[in-house]
């Protein structure tokens, strides 16, 4: 897959609850830009939210539950860079928006990775997944990787 400026798409998440929910978990999602080495972060955009739009413990939450949380990966068109006010940190059009900025320091043929945590609110302790394959050399967990084009 190829993002390219102008480009807006959608990573479609979606969480199944094997298990009421009585604590308020964050869904922390990133958008990271690596280096030639495949590995070093050369950008990145965060956005942190709790699922349902805050909707955490709820009926939505009870077991067998799907809920969708999406994000949009934006990547503004050349010479409408996105605003960052630090390092994985856009400015959103509103306070908690679901949207993944891609830097304007991005290059093509650029390898882009989508990673994702899930920590407790208060606590802000990562939750356990079943497979720890997956966090064995990082907490994030993969969704997937993409290259910049022109």
């Amino acid at each position: 897959m190829t993002i390219s400026p102008g480009d807006e798409l959608t990573l479609p998440m979606r969480f199944i609850n094997g298990r009421p929910l009585l604590r308020d978990y964050v869904i922390s999602t990133r958008l990271v830009g690596y280096q030639a080495d495949n590995f070093t972060w050369a950008w990145c955009d965060l956005v942190d939210g709790i699922p349902a739009m805050g909707g955490i413990p709820t009926l939505k939450w009870i077991h067998g539950s799907v809920v969708a949380e999406p994000r949009t990966v934006h990547f503004p068109p050349r010479g409408e860079p996105a605003s960052f006010t630090g390092f994985c940190q856009s400015e959103k059009p509103a306070p908690g928006a679901p949207i993944l900025y891609v830097d304007n320091t991005a290059v093509a043929g650029q390898t882009v990775g989508g990673l994702l945590v899930v920590y407790d609110a208060f606590t802000n302790r990562p939750l356990p997944i079943l497979d720890e394959r997956i966090t064995a050399v990082t907490s994030w967990i993969p969704l997937g990787e993409a290259k910049i084009g022109e």
